[in-house]
């Protein structure tokens, strides 16, 4: 099913986040939520995490960081290369310092985690969703609180300065899909975003996944506390930004592609 609808500045698309559960087809295991074994060497997944935190290098060089890391990390096939593919040799060398303090980066941010309740995937997990796997950069690392549904979803987003016709037909759709079984997913921006995740809570059974433009834990829009804990209750929330990150304008775009 889709809708290729656009009223008043407000645009409906179908969703690639909940096209699959993951590999496992169970969606995210509890298994997730728990850190690698402490050890002197940091671990693909440890390094993600970490890198996927660092301000030094470039969120698009994550991504090619984790899938060369034995080259460039001391892994067990590591030959010490001074450079990457399509990767700054500023961004190596400061991804090559941030590896010495991977294990304990990670430790730390799976801590901030447990504390909000998140659990943490990374690229290359069995529960990564496999519907990102296609994208030119997938998201190094999800941050998620509550459950992703198995269901199809289908996503409705738009303006924060949405007028009464668009808050109208973004809530009727949005209604109307979540009674039909359809995840509605959005991005938990003030107007049609918020509009459509209260319309699919108010659905009977309906679910809906808000996906954000910060840290998991910020309370972005603010005063939006009771809708993310409603929306975590039917759904999930996911973000791929780490713990305590603002929201930027920078990160919406990057957002967007989930």
């Amino acid at each position: 099913m889709s809708i290729h609808e656009q009223t008043q500045g407000q645009m409906y698309r179908t969703s690639r986040i909940l096209r699959t559960t993951g590999r496992s087809g169970t969606g995210f295991p509890s298994s997730s939520t728990m850190p690698a074994r402490r050890s002197s060497r940091a671990s693909r997944r440890q390094l993600l995490i970490a890198l996927n935190q660092s301000l030094e290098v470039k969120r698009s060089a994550v991504p090619l960081l984790g899938r060369h890391w034995c080259s460039w990390a001391g892994g067990t096939e590591s030959d010490g290369s001074t450079s990457l593919p399509r990767v700054p040799k500023s961004d190596l060398e400061a991804a090559r310092d941030l590896a010495r303090r991977a294990v304990t980066l990670a430790s730390q941010e799976h801590e901030r985690a447990r504390r909000f309740g998140d659990r943490i995937v990374v690229h290359g997990d069995d529960d990564y969703p496999l519907c990102l796997d296609d994208l030119p950069l997938p998201p190094p690392v999800l941050y998620i609180v509550g459950t992703l549904p198995a269901e199809p979803a289908i996503a409705i987003v738009g303006s924060r300065s949405c007028d009464a016709y668009g808050r109208a037909v973004a809530e009727l759709f949005a209604r109307r899909l979540a009674l039909a079984g359809l995840v509605v997913v959005s991005g938990l921006a003030r107007g049609i975003d918020t509009v459509a995740h209260r319309a699919a809570l108010d659905a009977a059974g309906g679910q809906t996944v808000g996906v954000l433009g910060c840290g998991i834990d910020v309370d972005y829009p603010r005063r939006s506390a009771r809708l993310r804990g409603a929306i975590a209750e039917r759904g999930a929330l996911i973000s791929e930004f780490p713990i305590g990150c603002s929201p930027q304008p920078r990160n919406f775009p990057i957002r967007n592609r989930i």
